[in-house]
């Protein structure tokens, strides 16, 4: 029953995508750049700000893989690379110019979303501990 509500609203997403204009895709890339873009010590700022301008557009699902990539081959596979796509520039656009490069090959924004939080969503246990 889950996953067959996720195929219904990964449909829904994905029609409701097709209506989009060019304004709301400039509005929604702009939500993420209005904050300081991720430079590699404001990690966890920008996540939340990534979560909610993602969150607004009911784009999360991205992300998180709950939106899983369709069938190469299948109706909706063009229009999910499309969006995915246009999440992947939203996150290059959100980061800093001095790191942006070291994450321009993760060929999904889940894989993008991963190897980010890999690389500077460690916890530093000292630092927290003398806070």
């Amino acid at each position: 029953m889950f996953l067959q509500q996720r195929r219904i609203d990964l449909q829904k997403l994905l029609s409701n995508t097709r209506r989009m204009c060019c304004s709301y895709i400039l509005q929604s890339i702009q939500v993420l750049l209005d904050n300081s873009p991720l430079d590699g010590t404001n990690f966890l700022a920008w996540q939340r700000a990534v979560y909610v301008s993602l969150g607004t557009k009911m784009k999360l699902g991205f992300i998180d893989g709950s939106f899983s990539q369709p069938t190469i081959g299948s109706p909706n596979f063009e229009l999910w690379r499309r969006v995915d796509l246009m999440i992947i520039s939203w996150l290059w656009n959100s980061m800093s110019k001095d790191i942006v490069e070291s994450f321009m090959y993760c060929a999904t924004s889940r894989e993008l979303w991963l190897v980010i939080q890999a690389r500077y969503g460690r916890r530093n246990g000292p630092m927290v501990y003398r806070l």
